[in-house]
């Protein structure tokens, strides 16, 4: 799930072994917002809980600019892993490996938007498969906080506004990720599977581009197999206001 905005008490979230939020828990990103979310977030029965900031989360940022590896420290004291443009262990392969990222194009003053050539040079180093010379360490399952250019990114003004440094990545591994994020409310509880990529992209944003809730927390099944983590089954119920075919 993503894009609670202080209304993560409201939410009905499912059982299971992981449970991930992507980004926005926050609207105005004070200490106060991210401490409440936390202490929710952190009381939730699931055994692995992930956190990766939102453009909201200007606390939060702060910090991190402030103190590198911050956001790490504050969800550990939680029990929560907080990922900023990194992985979760890689090492332990009885779950699935995650990558987490926050950022998203610039606009506006929100938090973790560097510049287009800044986000490229920090996704080119990470791992991505096949032909990679760290292919061993690709993720099972890649968490931004925003969508890549042209999947599930349209919003109520006629505009896609995902990232294109996001749908190179994309391009580049050839094994099948499941790619979960939020941001763009509009297209909640979307899901896109682009012909040809393997990848499934999920919106998981739970409230509308109104700040109401209309989505629930998607639910992933996923198995080990051949040495690494694929999805079986999703989830996920549509709410998005903007119908659009493929």
């Amino acid at each position: 799930m993503s894009d609670t905005h202080n209304q993560h008490d409201k939410v009905d979230v499912p059982e299971g072994d992981i449970l991930i939020h992507a980004g926005d828990a926050t609207m105005n990103g004070t200490l106060e917002e991210t401490k409440a979310f936390l202490e929710w977030f952190s009381a939730l029965p699931h055994p692995r809980k992930y956190f990766v900031p939102g453009n909201h989360e200007l606390n939060l940022e702060e910090l991190e600019h402030t103190s590198p590896g911050s956001i790490r420290q504050i969800c550990r004291h939680y029990g929560i892993e907080g990922l900023v443009h990194e992985f979760s262990n890689k090492d332990d392969r009885s779950y699935p490996r995650i990558f987490g990222s926050p950022y998203v194009p610039e606009f506006g003053e929100w938090a973790f938007m560097p510049t287009e050539e800044s986000r490229r040079w920090r996704w080119e180093d990470v791992p991505y498969g096949l032909h990679h010379p760290k292919q061993k360490e690709a993720p099972d399952i890649v968490v931004t906080h925003g969508p890549p250019r042209g999947i599930l990114d349209h919003t109520v003004n006629d505009e896609n506004v995902g990232d294109p440094v996001l749908n190179a990545y994309f391009l580049r591994a050839r094994r099948p990720i499941l790619h979960l994020f939020g941001h763009i409310h509009e297209m909640g509880g979307g899901l896109q599977q682009p012909n040809g990529s393997g990848h499934t992209h999920l919106n998981v944003a739970v409230l509308d581009e109104n700040y109401l809730l209309r989505g629930k927390p998607a639910i992933v099944d996923m198995v080990r197999s051949e040495g690494r983590w694929v999805y079986r089954d999703v989830g996920i119920e549509p709410y998005a206001s903007i119908t659009i075919h493929y």
